[in-house]
């Protein structure tokens, strides 16, 4: 036997098909991951800078996709926010706007938040009228048991259910 023909593939078109497989699979498969939509349901949280302060709080914002659009509420841990709904909630091209109205001092404070989803993550801020701006870092947590309680769509929930 000769070198050339013990260094010869006996299967050629086995080799064509194993060289073809990985090659399709990127084809088809890296484009339809690449367009899928994002989804940022469920809970996120982390810190926020309070506009017009120096202090720093910790929130939660909890989003629900309904159709093409989505609805959520805010918490907080100093007492501002106490499941407040969002409104005028929109998602594209991976950025969330948001508005919502919070209470301090007997007062309707207006907050206008823009979020970008980046590697993971809601970066981004929130300011109010006087243009006064926080930075915002929200991480998705792995808690889900929020969903379940019956006053998340109406925001009235008060956590002890």
């Amino acid at each position: 036997m000769r070198l050339v023909d013990a260094c010869r593939n006996p299967y050629p078109a086995l080799t064509l098909v194993m060289l073809l497989i990985p090659i399709l699979l990127l084809v088809f498969a890296l484009p339809a991951h690449c367009f899928q939509a994002t989804d940022i349901s469920g809970i996120w949280a982390g810190k926020a800078e309070i506009p017009g302060t120096s202090k720093t709080d910790q929130i939660t914002l909890i989003l629900e996709k309904r159709g093409d659009s989505y609805s959520g509420i805010l918490s907080d841990t100093l007492g501002l926010a106490k499941n407040v709904p969002l409104e005028n909630v929109a998602f594209k091209n991976d950025n969330l706007r948001f508005k919502v109205t919070i209470k301090s001092d007997g007062k309707d404070i207006k907050l206008s938040g823009g979020l970008n989803f980046l590697l993971g993550e809601l970066i981004g801020g929130w300011g109010i009228d006087t243009g006064e701006f926080g930075a915002v870092d929200l991480a998705r947590t792995k808690q889900t048991s929020l969903f379940l309680s019956p006053g998340f769509r109406t925001g009235t929930d008060d956590g002890k259910s």
